[in-house]
């Protein structure tokens, strides 16, 4: 038997023999451990020890590996040198003369900063200078007077901490001032080509619209070596776009749908290539960039793409990514912002997206100012206040360019079913043309002829299934037989896409020459697929329909085949397409016929008509230029007729106007408190949405000129009355008691007392413009609710001189009869409201007048009451008012209103005690001081439109700060925390996701389990009722769902009411585990009745979070955590869900 006792700290362990009958010693020693310092390994454990973080207080702990290596976990980018060497050349010879050492002048946000040695656009570095921001360093030290500040005005203690470093030893040393020995260069003189000259902006017109026959002539001289050509004659705006790019300016393009805006991005990349700088071709959907990176890979060698799941060639001079990618570049300042000269965003008029249209402008404020903006759109009726926008926000012009006319015009018909005999006494169907293609205007009779053609028998469901069958296949042959294909189908259901494709099972539209090629192509196609996924039940239904020339576009099919319904729509082997209208948005894919099934759709919330917009762009795919004479557009009326008033909504009202879409994002706001230098104010100003709300730059001048105004008002200072405060406390209690006066009146009208003392001839004070105080005789009521009492009031002044107009606030007749204006002369009759009645007099004069007479012949009741005149003259050193009290004579009002009335007497008592009421100038002072408040509410009312503040979701970002504070992603000074660092790493339900990984329980999940919970953030669409089988995710869904509860109630708190528990959606939950545990996609479909494509939307999505979650466990610190994430991301990533794009080499 031995003994094992433990000495020290460093786990030495010694062995001493015992007897048996003797008792085992104790672990640790009776008297403690000795004094043994702790190894240094030791010492890092503890500091780095995740339990000791407050973000970790009553969670399980988190143990790094013993084998974890420390200093591979101490990496950081290095700090931007001060200096730099530069190599001098003889002005004359160009001779190398030697190098010389020259200090930057830069802030960390300009252009002009030395690269960092990452090229990653991951959070953490700094974004560069948006265009028109101004570096703004407030928000870091929000509490300056706050800070400890030596006597050189230095820092001594970090915003934060408790204590700082006493810094008086360096007064012993010696300074060294470098810039004797080191020439500082500043921004302006750093070359750079893409950074144009400073000029004044005073008077820039931002938005300018050019006109083609002004410039067309130009073309030649002004592009005299064109950096692209093309074999065919460009179009005018084709040519002024170019003409705009070569000068090195922003370009707005508003083109109908398939006139040929690419050429202009086609020149754009082509210059750019030219110049050696690089450009930037956003879109809006994955398919569209996938689609662009193959027909500009065709034109220029060096182009590469960036998408959620796709990077291919990322140092390529020309990129192709979606918005959300160069969003991200923009805001972490990837090093490819540096060389960019051009950025063209495709499809802009997206920005009316309800949910991604945020993304477009972010995007727009963040650019900055040597990039140049391309944009191009189909028509919209406000291209020109849009760029007017871009162009205020950017501090620039911007030239509009737009086309007047379709360069194939289209016809628009109603199909309602009827048929009609040929020429062969065969019965076709009968097309009503509605809209000519020269006059956009309903044809009345054309509309009357196919409503009188609509059938209204009742029918059974089984007939009106066969009837629509046979109808679909009827009309798809007479397409067929008068060369009306190929014809795209748009449909508003994929439901509805798969019965019409099963409709047309029988139909064959292809020859046997076709069929084969189609055959060669899926063979080509589907090659790189396992024979599991070639044998999936969509894969071998749509091929068989492909090889007939039938083919389907929707969200719910694989993006694999997606792809080769394109590819072989674009080959003319699929003549009949049913899509939905994502296939219209940038696909260059026209047909020679576009039909709707119905002018009718479901947004998500409501079944309402198309928007003109929606469908101008979906109707654009008709008419193929260079083939086709006209497009023809079909609206199919076989189920329901639209009614002539929505008709005219869709096809001839302009189309839909670019709208704001900006919203406040978690995300954006982490960003902007990531980058002290800027604020999230100026995100504000700049939205589009603020640009309606007149936010204006002249604000700033008229606040300049009130500041003038304010400065040239006399000083009271040397008056003995009115010196100090006196005037001003004056006019504040005035103001008081006018608003407390106002209420109660309000609250005296209710009483019935009151009815009785509005009597005709009562005379009361009125207090309206440019009334103020003046004595009136109630003369009776008008017919006008806003203004029902009428009043004959003193007009004319004779002895009390000029009176300010300022005198509005100052209700001190109510106490004192020095300040009754009273003027005898001549009357007005005038009608007012109650509010405009200060007081009531308790006397009555007889006016003499009957109502009726006042109204009817006023100038004749001013000539007959100038006695009255006289008499409220000479009764006015004796005024007698009714106090509060006996106007309200109410003792249920009365208990409402005691509390104000006992305030009012107390600030009655505090007026009359008022040393500047005994001021000789007291009329002319308080006239002044008036002035001076009046300009001064000018000016914070200017101020208030020219801030972020006047935004209206000003109000909305406070209740997210709030959020943020309360949940720990900001500290007390406005800081990001560890959790804030780590939430800017996710793009996506960024609360949650990061609320997740601080959740050891989360954590400690097997990698499967995992990926099927964070599914539940990313389900797009319509949540259905799904029963989650698998008990090991039932148990961790009420867990997430307690920590999302958890977050909405931190929202309620802060009085931010958004929906965040409706955006947990488990329709896929059991499914993605399915597929995480390597199941067949065909069994995963076949067991659970899902959409393929969605599913595979929701893979392709889940993986995309996956790797933002790697790199949010980096910062966490975490190698645990990252270690599940990169398996989670290659459990998922196989099969056909990540087969190669065919667009794709």
């Amino acid at each position: 038997m031995f003994d094992v006792v433990e000495i020290g700290l460093d786990n030495v362990e010694v062995i001493i023999p015992a007897p048996v009958e003797r008792p085992l010693l104790n672990r640790t020693l009776p008297i403690g451990l000795p004094p043994v310092i702790p190894t240094i390994k030791e010492y890092v454990e503890e500091d780095l020890d995740p339990t000791l973080l407050p973000i970790f207080a009553e969670q399980l702990p988190l143990k790094p590996p013993p084998d974890l290596n420390f200093d591979e976990m101490i990496e950081f980018e290095p700090t931007l040198p001060p200096t730099s060497l530069i190599l001098e050349r003889n002005i004359v010879t160009g001779e190398s003369q030697g190098f010389k050492e020259v200090q930057f002048n830069y802030t960390p946000l300009e252009i002009s900063r030395p690269p960092t040695v990452s090229n990653s656009f991951k959070a953490g570095s700094k974004p560069f200078l948006p265009s028109g921001f101004p570096i703004s360093s407030d928000r870091a030290f929000a509490n300056s007077e706050d800070l400890d500040l030596d006597e050189d005005h230095y820092l001594t203690c970090p915003p934060g901490f408790d204590a700082g470093v006493n810094f008086t030893f360096a007064s012993e040393i010696k300074k060294v001032d470098i810039s004797e020995n080191v020439e500082i260069i500043s921004q302006e003189k750093m070359p750079n080509i893409l950074v144009p000259p400073k000029v004044k902006r005073e008077h820039i017109t931002h938005a300018i619209k050019l006109h083609g026959l002004k410039y067309e002539d130009e073309y030649e001289v002004r592009v005299p070596c064109p950096a692209r050509t093309w074999p065919f004659q460009l179009d005018v705006f084709q040519k002024l776009g170019i003409m705009c790019i070569e000068r090195h300016q922003n370009v707005f393009i508003a083109a109908h749908t398939s006139s040929g805006k690419t050429v202009v991005a086609e020149y754009a990349i082509a210059l750019s290539q030219k110049r050696s700088t690089r450009v930037i071709y956003t879109s809006p959907i994955k398919a569209l960039s996938n689609q662009k990176f193959r027909d500009f890979k065709n034109i220029f060698d060096d182009v590469g793409i960036l998408t959620g799941d796709v990077q291919i060639n990322q140092s390529a001079f020309c990129l192709i990514m979606t918005t959300e990618i160069l969003r991200s570049m923009l805001y972490n300042g990837a090093e490819i912002v540096r060389d960019l000269e051009f950025v063209i965003f495709d499809e802009i008029h997206y920005i009316n997206d309800e949910h991604r249209g945020v993304v477009w402008e972010e995007v727009l404020i963040m650019l900055p100012e040597h990039v140049k903006i391309i944009m191009l759109s189909a028509t919209v009726p406000n291209e020109m206040e849009f760029a007017s926008w871009v162009g205020k926000i950017k501090q620039t012009k911007i030239y509009v360019i737009s086309t007047l006319k379709r360069p194939v015009p289209l016809e628009h018909y109603l199909y309602t079913g009827s048929l009609k005999s040929n020429t062969g006494n065969l019965k076709e169907p009968e097309l009503y043309k509605i809209v000519e293609k020269s006059s956009p205007q309903i044809i009345q009779r054309a509309y009357r002829n196919a409503l009188a053609s609509v059938k209204d028998k009742p029918r059974t469901a089984k007939q009106s299934d066969q009837m629509e069958r046979q109808s679909l296949r009827t009309f798809v042959k007479y397409l067929e037989s008068n060369n009306h294909l190929p014809v795209i189908f748009f449909t508003f259901s994929k439901n509805k896409i798969e019965e019409n494709v099963e409709y047309l099972r029988s139909v064959n539209l292809n020859s046997k020459n076709e069929q084969h090629q189609v055959n060669i192509f899926l063979k080509w196609a589907l090659a790189n697929l396992n024979e599991s996924d070639r044998k999936l039940p969509q894969v071998l239904r749509f091929s068989e329909c492909l090889r007939r020339g039938i083919g389907a576009h929707h969200s719910g099919i694989l993006p694999i085949l997606k792809e080769s319904v394109e590819m072989l729509f674009q080959k003319m082997l699929v003549k009949v397409l049913f899509a939905t209208e994502t296939f219209a948005m940038g696909i260059n894919m026209p047909a020679r016929t576009v039909v709707f099934d119905s002018i009718e759709k479901h947004d998500g919330n409501k079944r309402r008509f198309l928007l003109p917009g929606e469908y101008i762009q979906m109707a654009g795919r008709a008419g193929r230029r260079g083939l086709d004479d006209t497009g023809t557009v079909i609206i199919r009326c076989t189920k329901s007729f639209p009614e002539i008033p929505n008709l005219h909504s869709v096809l001839v009202v302009k189309p839909t106007p670019l709208e704001s879409k900006f919203r406040l994002t978690y995300s954006m706001i982490l960003q902007f408190f990531r980058v002290p230098e800027l604020n999230i104010d100026d995100m504000l100003l700049r939205s589009y949405s603020q640009f309606f709300m007149g936010y204006d730059e002249r604000n700033k001048q008229l606040i300049q000129e009130k500041q003038s105004l304010l400065e040239e008002l006399p000083d009271l200072s040397s008056c003995n009355f009115c010196f100090g405060e006196e005037i001003e406390n004056l006019l504040a209690l005035s103001m008081h008691c006018h608003t407390l006066t106002a209420e109660l009146f309000s609250t005296a009208v209710f009483g019935k007392h009151f009815s009785k003392l509005m009597q005709p001839g009562r005379v009361v004070l009125l207090n309206i413009k440019p009334y103020f105080h003046h004595l009136a005789v109630f003369i009776g009521f008008t017919q006008n609710r806003e203004l029902p009492y009428l009043f004959l009031v003193l007009d004319k002044e004779i002895d009390s001189g000029k009176v300010s107009e300022f005198i509005e606030f100052l209700p001190l007749a109510l106490y004192s009869n020095k300040l009754v204006i009273v003027h005898r002369g001549q009357l007005a009759l005038i009608s007012c409201s109650l509010q405009s009645i200060v007081r009531l007099h308790k006397s009555i004069i007889s006016v003499g007048l009957s109502n009726e007479a006042c109204l009817s012949s006023p100038s004749e009741a001013v000539k007959k009451l100038e006695s009255v005149g006289e008499e409220l003259f000479n009764s006015s050193q004796n005024l007698t008012f009714f106090s509060i009290d006996e106007m309200i004579n109410d003792k249920k009002l009365f208990l409402d209103v005691d509390e104000r009335i006992k305030t009012l007497a107390a600030r009655a008592l505090e007026l009359e005690s008022c040393q500047a009421l005994d001021c000789p100038s007291l009329s002319e002072h308080y006239s002044i001081c008036c002035q001076r408040y009046s300009i001064q509410c000018d000016i914070e009312k200017l101020s208030f439109n020219t801030s972020a503040k006047s935004s209206l979701l000003y109000t909305q970002y406070e209740q997210r700060v709030k959020v943020l504070e309360a949940l720990k992603y900001i500290d007390e000074s406005n800081q990001l925390t560890l959790k804030g660092r780590v939430a800017c790493e996710i793009s996506h339900k960024e609360l949650i996701a990061t609320e997740l990984l601080f959740k050891s329980d989360f954590v400690d999940l097997n990698v499967e389990v995992m990926l099927a919970l964070l599914s539940c953030l990313l389900v797009e669409g319509r949540s259905y009722d799904t029963h989650v089988k698998n008990a090991l995710i039932v148990e961790n869904i009420n867990r997430l769902e307690c920590t999302v509860k958890s977050i909405a109630q931190t929202q309620i708190e802060a009085e931010l009411h958004d929906d965040i528990e409706d955006q947990l959606k488990f329709n896929f939950c059991d499914s993605i585990y399915q597929w995480a545990c390597q199941e067949s996609l065909s069994s995963i479909i076949k067991s659970n009745s899902i959409q393929e494509g969605l599913f595979v939307r929701c893979v392709q999505r889940l993986d995309e979070l996956v790797r933002e979650l790697y790199c949010a466990a980096i910062t966490l610190g975490n190698p645990k955590l990252a270690s599940k994430m990169e398996k989670a991301s290659q459990l998922i990533r196989r099969d056909i869900i990540f087969a190669k794009s065919l667009y794709l080499p």
